[in-house]
């Protein structure tokens, strides 16, 4: 089923032809006695995602002169030429120590008293600190999350558990097509009512390599994840982007492809998209018999959301997704349990 649904929102996606042409137009250049316009753009500067492919600069175009810039200019919105309107002029960045506030929750329905579900709140903080230059960065991003679980009868589960954790990325462009993501992610994952921290520590190694620059990347490497059920995931895959409007991020274990549907220049961009997920974690708890144990949880997830890009990298989105391969298991004891397909329902602002 999930197969089908995945197969059925893919092609959905690629009845909208995208706009031909490269993926980045540049405006003329103006006037001679005018300061040229165009400048590349430093690479994306979102927050440490063990999963994400390798980030990279996109050219910006920026109006700086009127001669050549609109088409017409009606009383309400302009109307910009076409190498602006099909091209990107949206920067996903700030030129700040702090990119955006994270904010986001989620809710994955529980279909019955033997079944499970939770639902989730979480905060986050993305900075960026230049080591030089914008080819050399580090990411620091602290976040916090709480999830409510609910159920099954069968077993006892905390009523809450909680992830504390700081993501430390450091992206280096070390020649002129090849860039590297190192990153670790300690953290405290409790009830805190377990007499363990619950302290753990995740981390990425990932290599990229832009085949052609702005266009087709590829990456390699490896995550891992210190959960009980696994400890090592491979990371390799692609992004192609032919053009502004439609991107395939090709990447295991979190694929994502996304269509341009509307593009405001240099406001913001709306984007529809599907994805792929690997979730869950562990976490440390204390039963109710008073033994303290370790809860892993694990889904894989395949949605479909909308996304609002704004100028300066932040926005919101929302997507519905369906849950499946649902497990929970509890380590000391051994328990195994498998719950049906469920859905899932999440959203996330930044500003």
């Amino acid at each position: 089923m999930a197969v089908r649904l995945g197969c059925a929102l893919v092609a959905t996606l690629m009845l909208y032809q995208p706009v031909s042409g490269q993926v980045y137009h540049q405006v003329a250049p103006p006037p001679a006695m005018l300061p040229p316009t165009p400048e590349p753009a430093p690479a994306n500067l979102g927050s440490f995602d063990a999963f994400a492919p390798a980030p990279k600069g996109s050219l910006l175009v920026r109006p700086a002169y009127s001669s050549g810039m609109f088409v017409s200019e009606p009383e309400n919105e302009p109307q910009w030429c076409d190498d602006i309107q099909n091209g990107t002029t949206i920067e996903r960045y700030r030129k700040s120590f702090v990119q955006k506030v994270e904010l986001s929750g989620g809710y994955v329905h529980r279909d019955g008293l033997d079944q499970f579900g939770y639902s989730y709140a979480a905060a986050g903080v993305v900075m960026v600190v230049p080591l030089g230059s914008e080819d050399n960065i580090v990411l620091l991003t602290p976040r916090y999350r709480t999830d409510w679980l609910s159920g099954p009868t069968t077993v006892d589960v905390p009523a809450r558990v909680h992830t504390a954790v700081l993501d430390i990325g450091w992206r280096l462009k070390f020649a002129p097509k090849w860039t590297s993501i190192i990153g670790v992610r300690p953290g405290f994952m409790t009830d805190y009512d377990s007499s363990s921290t619950g302290f753990r520590v995740s981390g990425v190694a990932l290599v990229s390599h832009d085949i052609i620059p702005e266009m087709l990347t590829v990456l390699a490497g490896v995550v891992y994840v210190d959960r009980n059920d696994f400890n090592w995931i491979p990371a390799f895959g692609l992004t192609w982007i032919p053009s502004s409007d439609l991107r395939f991020e090709l990447t295991f274990p979190k694929p994502k492809i996304g269509r341009r549907i509307r593009h405001v220049p240099f406001r913001l961009e709306d984007w529809v998209y599907v994805s792929g997920i690997f979730g869950g974690g562990t976490w440390s708890v204390l039963r109710t018999s008073g033994l303290d144990d370790e809860l892993t949880l694990r889904d894989f997830r395949l949605s479909a959301g909308f996304e609002r890009i704004v100028d300066g990298g932040t926005g919101f989105n929302v997507e519905l997704g369906y849950v499946f391969g649902r497990k929970l298991e509890y380590e000391v004891t051994g328990t195994r349990l498998d719950f049906n397909d469920s859905f899932v329902l999440e959203a996330g602002w930044s500003f």
